[in-house]
């Protein structure tokens, strides 16, 4: 074997994909747990165990935290991340959201080839990225211009409920 090199696992058809689903659905399950002002806290070892425990309630750190063993599903975890990763570059925020937005899509897009197996793919994901433009052209005409109150509640839910810490996160933005 060559120095450097790295052999790959390669899966097709169902199995390839099961493993894929498998690892959306385990990166989603422990991110979404953290999501909304009753979110819970997560966890983490820290790696090579030489930090000891962090403790969230942060999607984006619980999800930059996990690697899979499985190679593949592991891959379905990069790119779940990198997902969020583009969400909270172009918005600041919303990351978690963002995990189990992408998971829903992914699930509803196999349902729909899972009913009709002669739906053309790239037809499908066409209409996914048309919904989803959609979608987001009307979350952009609900929005609302942030004040500084809704900013010191946001930032208090984002503490924990902690008023104080909630309210110094709000002055420095």
């Amino acid at each position: 074997m060559t120095p450097g090199y790295s052999p790959k696992e390669l899966s097709f058809d169902e199995q390839g994909r099961a493993q894929l689903i498998s690892g959306i659905k385990k990166l989603s399950k422990a991110v979404k747990s953290t999501l909304g002002p009753n979110g819970n806290t997560v966890l983490i070892e820290s790696p090579n165990h030489t930090h000891g425990l962090t403790v969230t309630k942060d999607g984006v750190t619980v999800a930059k935290s996990i690697d899979l063993i499985d190679p593949i599903e592991n891959l379905a975890v990069k790119i779940m991340r990198q997902a969020s990763d583009r969400t909270a570059t172009e918005a600041g925020d919303g990351t978690t959201t963002s995990i189990v937005l992408t998971e829903a899509l992914i699930l509803n897009g196999l349902d729909q080839l899972d009913a009709n197996p002669s739906l053309n793919r790239t037809e499908l994901l066409r209409s996914l990225v048309e919904v989803s433009e959609l979608v987001v052209e009307k979350l952009k005409s609900k929005g609302k211009k942030l004040t500084n109150t809704m900013l010191a509640d946001v930032a208090t839910i984002s503490a924990n409920n902690d008023k104080n810490i909630g309210g110094i996160i709000a002055g420095v933005y």
